[in-house]
């Protein structure tokens, strides 16, 4: 029983310590993917409305790092074009109810959260101050 409490102790405090790189990381400015992380991804297909896609960083190994996008492709960026890889905000990741909260208040961040809000069938507009669906 001890030895079950003394590893709890070691996977909280690897917890916080993971919290705590990422906390730091952010404040520098220094994007250290972990998988788990939601990420902006600039495919750079100069198409007329090219817009960063959301993902999913799936493996960060070897220098590559795998992601899965939001319509669920997978793809592979290597180091050299990790600059097409920034890091997402957290209200972009599950969506807010009202868009001026987004944290990512541009086109990418507009488009993903109406996407969102369409998979879980959340689709409305209100224009009126009593809240009243138009």
């Amino acid at each position: 029983m001890f030895q079950y409490h003394s590893e709890m102790g070691v996977r909280e405090r690897d917890q916080k310590k993971w919290a705590l790189i990422r906390n730091v990381n952010q404040a520098l400015k220094v994007h250290t993917l972990l998988p788990g992380d939601y990420v902006w991804m600039d495919l750079r297909t100069r198409r007329e409305f090219d817009v960063p896609i959301g993902a999913v960083v799936k493996l960060c190994d070897s220098g590559q790092i795998q992601v899965i996008d939001d319509e669920g492709n997978e793809h592979w960026v290597s180091p050299q074009n990790a600059s097409h890889i920034k890091p997402m905000h957290p209200t972009s990741i599950h969506g807010v109810e009202d868009m001026i909260r987004l944290g990512d208040l541009n086109e990418a961040g507009i488009l993903r959260n109406l996407l969102i809000r369409y998979w879980e069938c959340l689709i409305y507009v209100s224009a009126s101050p009593d809240g009243r669906v138009i």
